[in-house]
């Protein structure tokens, strides 16, 4: 993983100082998707269940909690029998909450996280079978699991204000029979449903804190300090900006030099023992799964090498067995500094090179038409580079493995 999170604050800084369109400096704004709102813990009988909502103005208003089908706690929250008020539309038509979840688990599975999300598609979901107390008015309310939450995004759980914020959590709200509270009030002559603009806090107060007649940044800031003097959540920060995973589940990379012992410990492969090549292998798909087993774990296609993947090494300690790491580095884009993966190679009277450099000697490869390395060593017409390191002014292969068959005035 790379920690660009780290640094989400300093990049949307420096966009001030940028000589680029205002609309280009929005995308990256939206991108990095800085919101400032709170982290509410909600208690359940499985433990507390926390939210991250940028509305937490709105509390009062929270009729039901929805958490993704993926979501860490549903199976500590989905009990043996179904609580005896759930309303039949809720229960999916299954005997228990088990097999409602399951169900749905699978079903969602199979759709796209652009399917997911969409505003027109019909709501669907199922009740866990538990509830949850939220902390301003200590109402018990019910937990679902609906595919439109998505484990990516916050906690992968959501307070849901059908009154209010998103359109998805009312017409949710309306097929699954749940109460609506409005809190906030709406502008006059508004006739919709969830009604998402500014306006005065209404239906919020309990016997420590009211936010009725506040403007929403007011009542936010109150009800974030309400919280935290009550330990019922905080205020904080999230980014859509994610930490870039730099592997790659497929063949055709640069191994990374790590092993795992027994413990699952993860050990770099000292210099003495690189460069990690590639095994052969007849066959470059990942590891199938029927569609219906959902016990299985995804398996990059290096899994199968089992030859290569399990190892005995001598790392300082004496001879022990360890596993190579499957993943492989994605061969293009940002790299670790010092490296440049798969388009480099010494000059060579072959077809696949462009001019060299003045600098170095190396050539840059013409594009590949496949997925296979382009590199091929120096007087070698069966062996290619897949991660060329660069070191004082030169270039050194790390990673050879053998070429792929097929002509160079293919490439």
């Amino acid at each position: 993983m790379m920690r660009i999170t780290a640094y989400a604050d300093r990049l949307l800084a420096d966009l001030d100082r940028m000589d680029w369109p205002e609309p280009v400096k929005q995308m990256q704004r939206n991108w990095i998707g800085r919101s400032v709102g709170a982290a509410v813990h909600f208690g359940t009988d499985a433990g507390p269940l926390t939210v991250f909502t940028t509305r937490p103005d709105t509390l009062f208003g929270a009729t039901y909690m929805v958490v993704s089908p993926e979501h860490s706690m549903l199976s500590a929250l989905t009990p043996a029998g179904w609580p005896a008020d759930t309303k039949p539309a809720w229960t999916g038509g299954f005997a228990t909450p088990a097999e409602a979840v399951a169900a749905y688990q699978a079903e969602a599975a199979k759709k796209t996280e652009t399917d997911r999300t969409a505003d027109s598609r019909e709501k669907t979901g199922v009740f866990t079978g538990s509830y949850a107390i939220n902390p301003v008015n200590d109402q018990r309310i019910p937990i679902f699991t609906a595919d439109y939450v998505l484990t990516g995004y916050g906690t992968g759980a959501i307070m849901a204000v059908p009154g209010q914020q998103d359109q998805r959590d009312w017409d949710f709200a309306k097929v699954f029979q749940l109460p609506i509270i409005r809190t906030v009030q709406p502008s006059e002559g508004f006739d919709g449903d969830a009604y998402v603009g500014e306006g005065a806090a209404i239906n919020s107060a309990n016997a420590e804190i009211s936010l009725n007649g506040l403007e929403v940044k007011a009542a936010k800031a109150l009800i974030i300090e309400w919280l935290e003097k009550r330990g019922f959540g905080e205020g904080t920060v999230q980014y859509k900006l994610r930490d870039w995973l730099f592997s790659r589940q497929r063949y055709w990379g640069e191994p990374f030099p790590i092993v795992y012992d027994e413990t699952g410990l993860p050990i770099a492969v000292p210099d003495s023992m690189l460069p990690v090549e590639l095994p052969e292998v007849e066959d470059y798909s990942p590891r199938t799964y029927a569609d219906d087993d959902a016990n299985s774990a995804p398996e990059p296609p290096l899994g199968k090498a089992t030859d290569w993947v399990e190892v005995e090494l001598d790392l300082g300690d004496g001879l022990k067995k360890y596993r190579r790491e499957t993943n492989v580095m994605p061969r293009s884009g940002p790299v670790p500094a010092g490296t440049s993966c798969a388009t480099w190679t010494r000059r060579t009277p072959t077809r696949w090179s462009t001019r060299p450099s003045r600098s170095t000697g190396w050539v840059r490869a013409a594009p590949a038409r496949s997925a296979a390395p382009t590199c091929m060593s120096a007087g070698s017409s069966t062996r290619c580079c897949t991660c060329c390191i660069r070191g004082s002014g030169t270039r050194s292969c790390s990673t050879w493995v053998t070429c792929p068959a097929r002509s160079p005035s293919t490439g």
